[in-house]
């Protein structure tokens, strides 16, 4: 027979245990409200994330803010490299979303008490975008400028249609270089097995919305001003830190044309005459095609309150930049003037010299053009004829009848609907 005083002792347990729990979760619920405000060193005095008694999820996430946090007072990068690749592998394939037509691939990670999440990306060529973003975060207040960069990592995995005896060898191989049975160099595996490399950029992006999900409510014209002016300063911050001793390659305004334009609405024999004009009106500029651009900087890249996610770093002009973010319908009805003005002060003030920026008109045309493929393929009309109204009115403006007109035949040919 149990004595009473143990019986009534293993009585408590259950309650022991609601009790901890409750804490537990007070505790986390504190640290993760101080880590999205990126107040690290004070949510790791309030929960220890060696605490096995958290739950799962918690634990993981806690463990690996902490040791973000540490590597940005002590360096340990590779430590926390791996442990995100080790999280990363975790998930399925199917657990990734493709972006459109992009070759991305995108995994959100979140926490109920954390404002925002980790953002984990998958696709060719993302070094360049993690080292700019590296770059941009140093010494700034984390996600003032750019979301917070917490890791890059590249590996070779086999592609989806490798047959089934193919696999078996390559797990094979595999296993004894892991166990250091033997030693096989990486290209040696990858052209072996045909390996595809791919690589994964994992950022921490804040609870703001986009400055695209914003604008979607009704906003006064200050507010619109204030949060553009800001994106913009932050855009002179990236330009005046370019992104240096790492290949990347150089805009080519013709190449996006036929991609973004012909590719997604015609590619027939009007496309060629429209190339044509737009050619004509290509050469009669003066290219300098040197700075750093984030190439795609559209109110779906900037979170409200400046933060600039997903740079494509390329050579280039950085009125490409500026002209993609105030080609937007939303900035009719701010002070445009006021605005490239707020760009041109933070770039002086970044740079203590004097800049200039050049060929405005070619780039607002060629967003415009750009823009008109890209959102008539989203099934965004309304957008789209923004955009295609916009080119006409400013080729004609410019005196560029036959562009113009050449413009307006090459829609009337295609799918499109002009809706003005």
């Amino acid at each position: 027979m149990i004595p009473w005083w143990i019986k009534e002792r293993f009585s408590k347990l259950p309650v022991i245990k609601e009790a901890v729990k409750k804490k537990n979760e007070e505790k986390v619920k504190k640290a993760f409200e101080l880590i999205s405000n990126n107040r690290y060193r004070e949510a790791f005095k309030i929960v220890d994330p060696d605490d096995l008694t958290l739950d799962s999820r918690s634990l993981l996430l806690l463990s690996l803010f902490r040791h973000e946090y540490r590597t940005r007072i002590y360096g340990e990068r590779k430590i926390t490299n791996d442990l995100w690749q080790g999280l990363v592998n975790g998930f399925r394939d199917e657990d990734f979303q493709s972006l459109g037509e992009s070759r991305n691939e995108v995994l959100e990670i979140g926490h109920e008490h954390l404002k925002g999440s980790v953002v984990v990306k998958r696709g060719p060529n993302l070094e360049g975008e993690y080292l700019w973003l590296k770059k941009l975060d140093k010494g700034r207040k984390p996600g003032s400028v750019v979301v917070l960069p917490f890791a890059w990592f590249r590996e070779n995995r086999l592609k989806e249609n490798t047959g089934p005896e193919l696999r078996e060898e390559y797990k094979t191989a595999k296993a004894m270089h892991d166990l250091k049975a033997v030693s096989y160099q990486e290209n040696f595996m990858a052209d072996i097995f045909g390996l595809e490399r791919r690589e994964t950029l994992v950022t921490r992006r804040s609870g703001e919305p986009t400055l695209s999900e914003w604008l979607e409510g009704v906003r006064y014209v200050e507010e619109i001003q204030k949060e553009f002016d800001t994106a913009l300063e932050n855009l002179a911050i990236m330009h005046a830190n370019p992104l240096l001793d790492f290949p990347i390659p150089t805009y080519s305004a013709p190449h996006n044309l036929k991609r973004r334009l012909f590719g997604r609405l015609d590619d027939g024999e009007l496309s060629e005459r429209l190339l044509l004009e737009y050619t004509k009106f290509y050469v009669g500029f003066d290219f300098n095609l040197e700075e750093t651009v984030h190439s795609d900087f559209s109110i779906h890249n900037v979170l409200r309150g400046g933060t600039i996610f997903d740079p494509q770093p390329c050579f280039g002009e950085v009125a490409l930049d500026i002209e993609t973010l105030l080609s937007f319908e939303a900035v009719e009805q701010i002070d445009r003037e006021r605005a490239m003005k707020v760009y041109k002060n933070k770039r002086e003030e970044e740079e203590k010299k004097e800049i200039t920026i050049s060929n405005w008109i070619f780039y607002a045309v060629h967003v415009a053009l750009c823009y008109t493929g890209t959102f008539y393929n989203k099934g965004e009309l309304e957008r789209a004829n923004h955009f295609a109204k916009r080119a006409v009115d400013i080729l004609g403006a410019e005196g560029q009848s036959e562009f113009r007109d050449e413009f307006l035949r090459y829609l009337e040919a295609s799918p499109f609907t002009i809706a003005w």
